[in-house]
């Protein structure tokens, strides 16, 4: 048996095991399994029955999802939409770096969803890092005693289907220890050859008191969410209402069951008389309370309206449009600053296993750069009729306006990108700006 500090690794084990039996069905978890329903698109099951609503009644309702929480972030995580550069100072590591990409694109959706994400590298086989991601649903931590916010054992759990059985899975890693359990037993107990938890931890903010007090945006999103799916599926039941007459009997027994159709008589009895009615709801009220509700969820999370809404950039100039993404480009910027050392670290790590497995050395003096685009400025609105001004009296061409937004190019860079820009216009209008020139001149002359 190792001793982990205060810590012996039965301690650990016996600490893990409790965490499993107390925690499997916390708010935390549940919380987390919500949100990523809601971004995966299975939001179905959330949608609930009015008050003394029959569950027949329920049922024969159509349920009408809008995928919000996926909408809104694919706009706000565009962290990773631009080509991150990412160096080593070692030939060997630059493999290992191909698969970030992909995985830190959906690490930045899932810390700004659910507040913390795990990533660890896992040496395969074929002698290749996978990067696996671990959401808060499947985490639990025992914090260290010297510091709240950091982990002195992590426990990884999730299931695996057997055929009709779940088969639980959990590892445990400390400092010292790794612990493999199926269905809560051992099944395999090693010494970790690592020497440090193989994880790191993401997150959308810094803790504050302890490792899971963080900023979860996900969960204001999936109320919005919640709420808008619960407006368009009563909004769709009272337009399929409106659609149809509603059948009034008086008189029946209350185990009547009329037999009606398009060809079909209503069948009564003697005391009974049926009629029809029709509701009159006011379908554009309902409309205008779903549309207020979506854009002020959109306002208390600073995302532009038409990040999200195509309908809304129709009543608005260029201008308005580029300088209502301030709030996002500085968010990004931000953003980027948290997310560098973190991924940093990442890299570090993935070399440590990988060196660990394949017995290479990692050098003392290894240098990681991670640097990520940086974000387009949005014109404001002097700026935009100052280089109008400039391009009309022909003071500036637009190289020059590349060259003053880009000062790091040469003249010859910017004269490329203005050629590539020409000949993409071209390509996708079959205008070539001689021409535009042109039918601007006669329309103004008109």
């Amino acid at each position: 048996m190792f001793n982990l500090g205060g810590f012996t690794s039965q301690d650990a084990l016996n600490a893990a095991l409790r965490v499993l039996a107390q925690n499997l069905s916390n708010q935390r978890k549940a919380l987390a399994d919500k949100i990523l329903d809601y971004y995966f698109g299975n939001q179905e099951i959330y949608i609930q029955k009015n008050p003394e609503e029959s569950d027949e009644h329920f049922e024969k309702r159509p349920k009408v999802w809008l995928n919000l929480t996926f909408a809104v972030t694919k706009a706000v995580c565009k962290l990773y939409s631009g080509k991150v550069k990412r160096e080593v100072s070692i030939d060997w590591g630059k493999e290992l770096l191909k698969p970030l990409t992909r995985i830190m694109q959906n690490v930045d959706r899932f810390t700004f969803l659910t507040g913390t994400v795990a990533v660890r590298p896992i040496y395969q086989e074929n002698g290749s890092i996978r990067y696996a991601i671990y959401t808060p649903n499947m985490i639990d931590v025992i914090p260290s005693e010297n510091d709240p916010t950091l982990p002195e054992i992590v426990v990884l759990h999730w299931g695996v289907v057997r055929g009709a059985k779940v088969e639980r899975i959990a590892h445990v890693w400390t400092a010292k220890e790794f612990i493999k359990l199926k269905n809560d037993k051992v099944v395999e107990r090693q010494e970790n050859p690592y020497g440090r938890i193989p994880l790191v931890f993401f997150r959308n903010s810094e803790p504050l008191w302890d490792f899971w007090e963080v900023e979860v945006p996900g969960a204001q999103i999936i109320k919005a969410n919640e709420i808008l799916n619960k407006l368009w599926t009563e909004l769709i039941w009272t337009t399929i209402f409106q659609s149809h007459g509603q059948l009034i009997v008086k008189g029946a027994p209350p185990d009547f069951r009329p037999v009606f159709g398009p060809d079909t008589y209503i069948v009564m009895p003697e005391s009974g008389d049926a009629s029809f009615i029709k509701p009159d709801a006011d379908i554009n009220k309902m409309l205008d309370v779903i549309n207020a509700l979506l854009d002020s969820a959109l306002m208390s999370l600073r995302i532009p309206e038409g990040a999200v809404r195509l309908k809304a950039t129709t009543t608005k100039s260029g201008v308005a449009l580029v300088a209502e993404q301030q709030s996002l480009i500085e968010w990004q910027k931000e953003r980027a600053e948290f997310f560098r050392p973190l991924e940093k670290e990442l890299i570090e790590l993935a070399l440590h296993v990988y060196a660990t497995h394949t017995r290479k050395s990692v050098p003392q003096n290894l240098e990681i750069i991670v640097d990520y685009p940086e974000p387009k400025e949005p014109l404001d609105r002097e700026e935009l009729l100052e280089w109008q001004f400039k391009f009309n009296n022909r003071v500036a061409t637009p190289i020059d306006y590349i060259l003053a937004k880009n000062p790091d190019l040469t003249r010859e860079e910017a004269e490329k990108i203005y050629a590539e820009n020409v000949a993409w216009f071209e390509k996708n209008t079959g205008v070539s700006p001689v021409e535009l020139k042109a039918l601007e001149a006669k329309l103004n002359a008109q």
